[in-house]
């Protein structure tokens, strides 16, 4: 091995570490997304230097050195003897699968690159696989004298640094609930963290849990339960939980359940305690039944169901947003029945969510001005269905069968490999058939993965109850009951858990960079030790033995270089995540609340170094002058004074350099074992000199990997940097300003369609104000480029199509000549038509289409519309205030009647009532003109009934309009039901004691 080889392989473990800190911590508040997008884009260039590393590594592997020295004897061996592993092949095919689904997709853009929300196109995908194949192969390679410490030392790093990572995220969470949050964000009672939602952030605690408990367990079993380093992970375990149970999310909660019951029954099978294993199950049964209990409507538990908000409502299906996951799965049924070429092959990645619009059930949406299309099921079955066909469907089945699978045959608890098979499909299975024969066919979105995970939980009490009929070793404590290490063992058993828990949570939400990242790295470890790559076999882990071989592992897995370095990573993540503007007096507050929780992380890694090698000052000395050194760069060349391009830079910089620092630390560790080659520098054997073809392959690999991250990964987020400057500039009116920012987004992403459409909606801004006839000209010809070129890049987009409608519609009311009104009329029902037939449950592009005919005086045409709009959603209060106008304008015409008139004051007045009960969000002008017109002509109408009254009065108190407030909602008071006049009397008494 030479020196490139031996670097390359630090670089690989030196990323795999990286990502497990970015995937959950980052997040940038300059970007107009600020999470998801920028997460996985960040990770995936972290995927690139990793490839960039093994393909290094291989072509060093793969030449001859000068003088002839052949290659390694093993080389290539690690990939041949892998691949003919079926877990690893299951889940290279479920990658491949991404791949095809995005060749074949709907809209082949987003699939690549994903959508503006999420970023979990393939290119990102691919980047989770390419982590999960080098790791795996990394982690298994048996190139040193003694792999199986190497390959656990390895192993540790990754747990020690799940378990920093984790504490500054439950410190953000933590300190979100106390209201000390840094950002203007709102999660309302709940918290998200560095995640942005409550669920992702249950999500990737579910992961996290087990690896804790392990840990807990091995303390304890090397020192004792008073042991300081077992204490602070059962700080750190409680503090998790808490943070899990603060977000009050009911999937996370559901899977960390499923995650301690098969944690403590597999735990008390293999090392001889049944008794844990049946009382799991009791204690399972009594979990259940107290839900249950708590779904039935008048039983003695309702005050304590009050009390648990959401997390009472576990299992009721017909509840908030249950409700919702059960219509979005509607549609999505009726979306993969409809066609069935893209039921095998799929839609494509992030391709959900414009198919969707034609089968959106109409009951989604549910209120005033809730217009719902998801682009996701929130459910990751159906998600696979829908991107990668039933055949990624079962390939994603087959990989979750065959974890549990390899898992439980390591662990000793398979027999007979045709009972666990066979249970696994049965109740698969039952889950699909049952809910078809109920006619309840949304319900194979949950049947399937938890019939699974019901046939696993089945074959576990089979074998506690018959031992002898699942189980291979005999029922002895002092029989190992699998052929691992026994802490390869516990550990074994904690990664299967979180892998059954995180399966059963993604049924009712989304998986995304930080679940998908832990979930590959985790499954890499999985297979390292089923396949028996990690630790050599002792006996007796639970048995009081002081000598056990666990402790005789290496206790410390960092040297103190590269546990600083760890720390710097996590601490820079944290400065970059909330320093994010120029220091000064007006947001020192929020500066320091940030900088308290920089410091109480950094506190936390000096304790665990401390308790792990009992030594501290010199890396958090380091960790805390290096991070003081990013610090003052960062602010340096902060907003205001600099563009926030500038500080993404530099973490993308930061972040590399501190990656390749490290790896060269970690080449320095483990030191060589009795009849290992003599070290070097590099630690390890005797390097071979580098080739000139290794050293220009190397330069090649290289330069070509960091160009792609300039262009696919920095620039991208600069984009979107940019283009959240020029939100800013718009809300400001300054059209010309933020179209230049605009622009720049553009030429920046390869994501264009966001920005082509936010172009265009400048360009009519600087339209309508021009008054140069020739300069006025010369904008409508930039808008309708810039329109062209979005529907060209996203056509089945009803948003593209709709918003050339507009831009038609806007030009027919400009235009003087009637022949050109009509044409462009014209035009822009043809796009309003296109949106329609794209979004056949979209009821306000409806409603813009009626507006059309409206405005060219066709006005059976227009109410024809609106009543299609009705048909979708009679809950829509603009629909019935459109009609309403239509009527009433029709009543003013020659042809008119007393009837039409009639018609308007009844539309008006069911527009009036829906208003009532849920308050209109007017964001535009022409909505409040007929917000006001609606309740005006129903007072006219209508004058005893106090909803009129009591809408304009809500309306005016919004607009500062006091005294007229004041005298709508007086009239109000005394003609309303006992229940609005409470309301009514303190929105009174608010207004009156107002100054």
């Amino acid at each position: 091995m030479n020196k490139i080889t031996i670097f390359c392989d630090k670089v690989i473990e030196a990323c795999w570490l990286a990502a497990l800190v970015i995937a959950p911590l980052f997040m940038n508040f300059h970007s107009s997304v600020s999470f998801e997008p920028d997460k996985s884009t960040v990770v995936r260039s972290i995927a690139l230097v990793m490839l960039a590393a093994f393909l290094v590594k291989r072509v060093s592997l793969s030449a001859a050195p000068e003088g002839g020295e052949p290659r390694p004897a093993n080389a290539g061996r690690g990939v041949k003897s892998l691949l003919k592993q079926p877990l690893f092949a299951i889940t290279l095919l479920l990658g491949l699968s991404y791949l095809v689904s995005t060749f074949l997709s709907v809209l082949p853009p987003s699939s690549w690159w994903g959508n503006y929300a999420r970023g979990q196109g393939a290119y990102s995908l691919m980047g989770y696989f390419v982590i999960f194949a080098i790791t795996a192969l990394t982690l298994r390679e048996r190139n040193q004298t003694r792999p199986t410490v190497r390959s656990y030392g390895r192993v540790e790093r990754i747990l020690v640094t799940i378990i920093l990572t984790s504490i500054p995220v439950i410190l953000y969470g933590f300190a979100q609930k106390l209201k000390l949050e840094v950002f203007n964000w709102d999660f309302s009672d709940r918290i998200a963290s560095t995640m942005g939602n409550p669920i992702f952030l249950g999500s990737y605690l579910i992961m996290v849990i087990p690896l804790t408990i392990y840990l807990i367990i091995r303390s304890v079993k090397e020192s004792g339960l008073a042991a300081p380093k077992a204490i602070f992970y059962i700080i750190i375990l409680l503090a998790q939980v808490l943070c899990l149970v603060l977000t009050e999310s009911r999937g996370p909660l559901l899977g960390l359940i499923t995650a301690m019951f098969f944690f403590v029954v597999l735990s008390g099978l293999v090392f001889g305690r049944r008794y844990l294993s049946l009382g799991s199950y009791i204690a399972a049964a009594l979990v259940l039944g107290f839900f249950l209990l708590l779904a039935l409507p008048n039983t003695p538990f309702q005050g304590l169901k009050t009390s648990m908000g959401r997390l009472g409502q576990m299992l009721e299906a017909r509840e908030g947003a249950a409700q919702v996951r059960l219509l979005i799965w509607e549609g999505v049924v009726k979306m993969v029945q409809s066609d069935s070429y893209r039921a095998v092959v799929g839609y494509g990645p992030e391709a959900m969510f414009v198919p969707y619009h034609k089968y959106c059930p109409a009951e989604l949406i549910t209120s005033e001005n809730k217009i719902t299309f998801p682009d996701r099921s929130h459910n990751e079955f159906f998600d696979t269905v829908i991107t990668n066909g039933l055949i990624g469907a079962l390939l994603y089945l087959a990989l979750f069968g065959a974890i549990v699978f390899y898992g439980f045959n390591a662990l000793g608890l398979v027999r007979s490999k045709a009972v666990l098979i066979g249970l696994l499909l049965l109740f698969g299975l039952a889950g699909l058939l049952i809910p078809i024969a109920l006619g309840k066919t949304i319900f194979i979105a949950v049947g399937v993965p938890i019939g699974m995970v019901t046939g696993a939980g089945l074959y576990l009490l089979l074998c506690a109850v018959c031992p002898a009929l699942c189980v291979i070793l005999p029922e002895r404590d002092d029989a190992p009951r699998s052929t691992l290490h026994d802490s390869s063992t516990l550990l074994l058993i904690a990664l299967l858990s979180a892998f059954i828990g995180h399966f059963v949570e993604v049924q009712f939400g989304i998986d995304l960079t930080a679940s998908r990242t832990y979930f590959y790295i985790y499954l890499s470890i999985f297979i390292a030790i089923f396949t028996q790559h990690i630790a050599p076999q002792v006996k007796g882990f639970f048995a009081v033995n002081k000598e056990n071989a666990v402790s005789k592992q290496p206790s410390q897995p960092f040297s103190t270089m590269c546990w600083a370095l760890i720390v710097i990573l996590i601490l820079s993540t944290m400065a970059f995540d909330f320093i994010y503007t120029q220091v000064s007096a007006d947001n020192m507050e929020k500066v320091m609340r940030a900088m308290m929780m920089v410091a109480l992380a950094w506190l936390s890694s000096a304790v665990l170094f401390y308790l792990l090698a009992k030594k501290f000052i010199l890396a958090s000395a380091l960790s805390a002058g290096i991070t003081g050194i990013f610090f003052i760069i960062l602010t340096s060349f902060l907003p205001p004074l600099y563009i926030p391009t500038i500080p993404i830079t530099i973490f993308f910089v930061w972040l590399f350099i501190n990656v390749l620092v490290l790896a060269w630390a970690l080449t320095r560790e483990s030191p060589p074992q009795r009849g290992e080659a003599r070290p070097t520098k590099l630690g390890g054997e005797i390097p071979n000199p580098a080739t000139p073809f290794q050293v220009f392959s190397s330069i090649l690999i290289t330069v070509a990997v960091v160009f792609l991250i300039i262009l696919t990964d920095l620039n991208p987020i600069k984009g979107d940097i940019i283009y959240k400057i020029g939100t800013g500039q718009e809300k400001e009116k300054q059209w010309e300003i933020a179209l230049r920012y605009y622009e720049q987004a553009t030429a920046l992403s390869p994501d264009k369609g966001n920005y082509y459409g936010a172009s265009a909606r400048m360009c009519l801004e600087k339209y309508y104000a021009e008054k140069d006839p020739q300069k006025k000209r010369g904008w409508y010809d930039k808008c309708l480029d810039y329109l062209v070129k979005s529907i060209e890049y996203d056509s089945m987009n009803p948003t593209r199509q709709a918003n050339m409608g507009r831009f038609y519609r806007v030009q027919g009311r400009e235009a003087k000549d009637p022949d050109k009104r009509t044409a462009n009329f014209t035009l822009a029902i043809k796009y309003y038509e296109n949106a329609c037939n794209l979004s056949s449950q979209h009821p306000a592009l409806r409603n813009e289409l009626g507006e059309v005919y409206h405005e060219m005086g066709r006005y059976d045409e227009a109410i024809k519309q609106y009543e299609k709009s009705l048909a979708i959603s009679p809950d829509f209060s603009e629909t019935h205030s459109h009609i309403g106008d239509a009527y009433l304008e029709k009543s003013t015409k020659p042809n008119g009647t007393g009837a039409d008139k009639d018609n308007a004051a009844r539309n008006y007045y069911e527009a009036v009532k829906i208003q009532a009960r849920v308050m209109p969000d007017l964001r535009e002008q022409n909505q409040e003109i007929m917000f006001e017109r609606a309740n005006v002509t129903v007072i006219k109408h209508y004058p005893q009934d106090y909803r009129a009254y009591y809408n304009l009065g809500r309306y005016y108190a919004g607009k500062g309009r006091r005294r007229e407030a004041v005298e709508l909602l007086e009239k109000a008071l005394p003609l309303a039901d006992e229940k609005t006049q409470a309301v009514i009397s303190e929105m009174l008494e608010k207004l009156k004691t107002e100054k």
